[in-house]
């Protein structure tokens, strides 16, 4: 009996190890894949924040000059909303993406810092509420065309306020973010 406990323990003892060995390498390989999956996927989240910020630095001064124009021409009923558009040259607004976060919603969510997560969950709901506040503007702005009421254009100064107080917090947002990264990359 101790000969076959002998023989057994001899057989068994490099197959344990091989199995341990087999996951420990297993393990390395899948930290490996995680990390360079976060990588890849913060590297493409800050180009994607950097083009919108961009988007957004550019678009932001013609809003701010709709702002103006509409503070100016407030109490001149001669000035409908159209007059003013065409003063201005319409209204455009800056696609603020996030494909890169849709992404990294869907794989692997648990491997990133959670502060990072909540940043990028907070841009993502004032992304949602851009566009909300965008379709406001442009549903009341569109139907109310040929209105020169100063109380109209007074609600549509607020709005556009708004609006614009909503791009300068994702730019905040934008920026804590890139400095979360400096401070704290990904390992």
């Amino acid at each position: 009996m101790k000969e076959f406990l002998k023989q057994f323990l001899k057989d068994i003892i490099p197959v344990i190890v091989g199995i341990l060995i087999a996951l420990m390498v297993n393990d390395w390989q899948e930290n490996r894949s995680n990390a360079a999956f976060i990588e890849r996927t913060l590297a493409a989240i800050r180009a994607e924040h950097a083009a919108n910020t961009a988007e957004l630095e550019e678009i932001m001064v013609h809003h701010r000059t709709a702002r103006d124009s509409l503070q100016k021409y407030l109490q001149n009923p001669a000035v409908s909303v159209r007059d003013l558009l065409d003063r201005i040259g319409g209204f455009k607004t800056a696609p603020v993406k996030a494909t890169s976060w849709n992404y990294l919603l869907g794989k692997n969510l648990e491997l990133v810092d959670f502060r990072m997560v909540a940043i990028l969950s907070d841009i993502d709901e004032k992304r949602q509420a851009l566009k909300n506040q965008i379709n406001r503007i442009a549903n009341l702005g569109y139907a109310n065309l040929n209105s020169a009421d100063p109380a109209f254009k007074s609600t549509l100064l607020v709005m556009l306020g708004d609006y614009i107080y909503l791009e300068e917090q994702i730019l905040a947002d934008y920026r804590a973010f890139d400095d979360l990264m400096k401070n704290n990359p990904p390992t």
